[in-house]
C-alpha cells in the first residue's frame, strides 16, 4: 500500500513539473509575441476609459485602431469606472472578455489573441 502512494506521489509530482514547464513555456510565449503591445494597449485604456474599452482593445489587436486613437472614443460615463484606480478599472471593464481569450490561446496553443478577440461573442459589432 505504502508503494502504491509513493507511486501516486511520484506521478503527480511529475505532472505537477511538466505543467509548470508547460505554464513558463507559454508565459515566455505571450511575452514575446503580445507583451509590449498587451501592455500598451491596457496602459492606453486604463488611461482613456472608453465607453466601449474591449471594443477598443479589439480594435487596437485587429490593426484598425492606433493607441493614438483610443483617446478619441466616448470616455465611460459609469462612476464607479471613472474613479477606480487603474487595476480595478481594466479587472472590470476588460477583463471578462480578455482572460477567457487568452486561456482559449493557451488551451488551443495558437496564441492568437487577435483571433480570439474577434471571435468572442461581439464579434458582430467588429
Amino acid at each position: 500500500m505504502a508503494a502504491s502512494a509513493s507511486d501516486a506521489d511520484s506521478a503527480s509530482a511529475e505532472v505537477a513539473s511538466e505543467l509548470d514547464a508547460r505554464a513558463a513555456e507559454m508565459r515566455l510565449y505571450f511575452q514575446n509575441t503580445f507583451g509590449q503591445q498587451l501592455q500598451d494597449t491596457l496602459k492606453a485604456v486604463a488611461t482613456e476609459r472608453p465607453e466601449d474599452a474591449q471594443m477598443a482593445m479589439a480594435k487596437v489587436f485587429q490593426g484598425k485602431k492606433s493607441l493614438g486613437e483610443v483617446a478619441q472614443d466616448k470616455k465611460t460615463t459609469d462612476v464607479t469606472l471613472r474613479s477606480a484606480a487603474p487595476r480595478q478599472y481594466l479587472h472590470a471593464a476588460v477583463g471578462p472578455l480578455l482572460v477567457p481569450a487568452l486561456m482559449g490561446a493557451i488551451g488551443s496553443n495558437r496564441g492568437a489573441l487577435s483571433l480570439s478577440l474577434a471571435t468572442s461573442s461581439r464579434s458582430d459589432e467588429l
